[in-house]
């Protein structure tokens, strides 16, 4: 677990763009826009305007820039990941099936690791890990603490926010 965590903050990224569709047919339907629209705007240009445009991810507002991305997180989709490691440099890539939606892919740069030594940042790293560690932990146990709570509101208007909580489904603030 350190040493994934310091190869995702200190190791070698890729900057990279993302537009995000809820079909294949708008996704194949963007590519050949950007490829068409690469000729005049440039391949990054083309492929942040229909990012903007068209993506459902809430990177859009940038053009679909994500920014630097470590291959190694583990953070991020397996498919999404293998994409951003294989595609060429400003090339765009195939369409990529996510939970989600279909995603393109383009690389814009490669970003060198920091030089940040190991050992510099293995105390750090360890503590974040430790604390992330914890508070999934607690999480875990309060959903399962929730889920086998036998409470039943007395107040009649406190009830739709715990039937809608019991729901999965957060109450409305």
């Amino acid at each position: 677990a350190l040493q994934v965590a310091y190869d995702v903050r200190h190791g070698a990224k890729r900057r990279v763009r993302v537009a995000l569709f809820s079909s294949s047919r708008e996704a194949a339907r963007a590519r050949l826009d950007i490829a068409a629209n690469s000729e005049t705007l440039g391949v990054i240009a083309a492929f942040a305007e229909i990012a903007a445009e068209r993506s459902v991810d809430p990177s859009a507002a940038t053009g679909g820039l994500l920014g630097a991305i470590s291959t190694g997180d583990p953070g991020l989709p397996a498919m999404l990941r293998r994409e951003i490691t294989r595609a060429p440099l400003r090339e765009l890539g195939d369409i990529v099936g996510l939970d989600d939606g279909f995603a393109l892919v383009l690389v814009e740069a490669d970003i060198e690791p920091s030089g940040t030594p190991f050992e510099s940042v293995r105390d750090r790293l360890d503590a974040e890990i430790r604390e992330r560690s914890s508070r999934l932990a607690m999480e875990a146990l309060a959903q399962e603490l929730i889920g086998r709570a036998e409470v039943t509101p007395v107040e009649p208007g406190l009830r739709w926010s715990w039937d809608r909580a019991q729901a999965g489904r957060s109450p409305a603030r």
